[in-house]
């Protein structure tokens, strides 16, 4: 789950540059990549390939490279493909960067071409003084802001994104009349033994499914796709200074829950998430079916000018929890791209009369539900 959390939370079809630009990829084939190096966040490198033609989604997945990343040019961790994940990810699971460690990602296509990122320093970086949410300008809106110690001499490049985190309310939604449990037997085994039999209450907006027991935690997610970067050379030496890195609707007045990653990555790799939010801020979001297409840090051997697109981000790290108070606001329609939606379901396995799977603490649901708990979470309030 962990990994999962950590794919979900990279860019996908586009990362980042150090001489970053737009062009046609025509009908041309492009490697694409996407990926980190954090030392808290699980590493992982998805490798992909161009549609034939610009106006397609990104498709064709690389499955039979070679991956590794050096570690202070001696010392070599290889990546092995997971089919589950569509990713490659480190042999040693235990693999994240060291404060002060240099590396250098290594791609071997099945075609011979190798491609190579130039050495990357990973270092350590002051954790801010704190988050504060207020909606003064806008009623329906509580701007979610990191508050800085004052800056030092020397610089450091943030990248901030974001998970919000809701406790689950149910396990299983079904095609009948009531809510209940197939199996009462406590053995975690049965894929229904943390859901209560609870008749139907057409209150709860009339919801078929197992309302989740207590004993059992989980929380559903939603991956924020929006990012902030920016650097301390935009804030003033020797003076704290407050930043937005989100804007959070009012859809309710329960409290919104964030997990904030923040990383520490390189002034090439910042340079690229500015272009790359001014062409996210043009196009409209950063998932249009037909973004322009920038490359990134990845270069072939052989020819330094042909470059990947995306960007392999190598960096440190701090993780947050912020709770925003929206109590006092003007309630407005839930955003999806912002807040997990408790009426959003995805697909399920096929269990008797259910439309959605059960959840337990060994069987979790991996594409908006979780049983780590997310950091800051506090169960007083929710």
């Amino acid at each position: 789950m962990k990994l999962l959390l950590a794919i979900l939370l990279g860019l996908g079809l586009l990362a980042s540059c150090i001489s970053p630009f737009d062009f046609d990829a025509g009908n041309e084939k492009f490697l694409v990549i996407d990926g980190h190096l954090y030392d808290i966040d699980s590493s992982y490198i998805s490798l992909r390939y161009t549609a034939q033609s610009h106006n397609s989604a990104i498709s064709q997945s690389i499955v039979d490279a070679n991956v590794s990343i050096i570690e202070n040019a001696t010392q070599e961790y290889r990546y092995t493909f997971n089919e589950a994940a569509n990713v490659y990810v480190p042999q040693e699971k235990g693999f994240r960067s060291k404060i002060g460690s240099i590396y250098t990602l290594k791609i071997e296509l099945s075609n011979g071409e190798i491609y190579r990122t130039k050495p990357d320093t990973v270092r350590s970086f002051p954790e801010v003084e704190g988050f504060f949410s207020n909606n003064d300008k806008d009623p329906t809106i509580f701007e979610l802001s990191v508050r800085h110690t004052a800056r030092t001499a020397q610089s450091h490049y943030y990248l901030y994104k974001l998970i919000n985190y809701t406790r689950a309310r149910f396990c299983a939604e079904c095609l009948n009349t009531q809510w209940y449990d197939t199996n009462d037997s406590l053995d975690c085994n049965s894929p229904f033994q943390n859901c209560n039999s609870i008749p139907r209450i057409t209150t709860l907006g009339g919801y078929y499914g197992f309302l989740c027991d207590q004993r059992s935690i989980a929380w559903n997610y939603k991956i924020i796709r929006d990012f902030t970067a920016y650097s301390d050379e935009i804030l003033s030496l020797g003076e704290k200074q407050t930043i937005k890195i989100l804007d959070v609707p009012v859809s309710t007045t329960a409290r919104f829950f964030a997990e904030i990653h923040q990383a520490n990555i390189s002034k090439e790799a910042y340079e690229y998430f500015l272009i790359l939010k001014q062409a996210g801020d043009r196009s409209g979001t950063l998932f249009d079916p037909t973004p322009p297409l920038i490359t990134g840090n990845v270069y072939n051997e052989k020819n330094p000018q042909k470059r990947a697109l995306g960007y392999f981000l190598v960096g440190s790290q701090h993780i947050y929890g912020h709770y925003v108070d929206r109590t006092g606001g003007k309630i407005v329609p839930i955003d999806p791209n912002i807040e997990f939606d408790e009426n959003i379901r995805f697909g399920a396995p096929a269990y008797p009369n259910c439309d959605f799977p059960p959840l337990s603490e060994k069987i979790a649901i991996t594409n908006y539900r979780t049983d780590i708990e997310p950091v800051g979470w506090n169960p007083n309030f929710q």
